[in-house]
């Protein structure tokens, strides 16, 4: 019994040692892929989560709100 304890305690920490690294690193990757609500192009215009053009806004400065970007000088988008 303590050889098989043992077998499973020296195969978590390889399990554990081997792919701890990988874990980590997909926790960093979901953590970069949380969105801000409001996205301020290049060109100035403020793209709120769900509007037209709000996925394909690439280089953003990100804000907290739509009142936040506004008053940073951007506009509200035509469509």
């Amino acid at each position: 019994m303590i050889k098989l304890i043992l077998k499973r305690v020296v195969f978590v920490v390889l399990v554990f040692g081997l792919f701890g690294p990988l874990i980590g690193a997909l926790d960093v990757a979901v953590a970069a892929e949380e969105v801000p609500p409001v996205k301020k192009s290049k060109s100035g215009i403020c793209h709120p989560k769900g509007g037209t053009y709000y996925k394909r806004t690439k280089n953003y400065t990100p804000y907290s709100s739509m009142e936040a970007c506004l008053k940073s000088g951007g506009r509200k988008p035509k469509r």
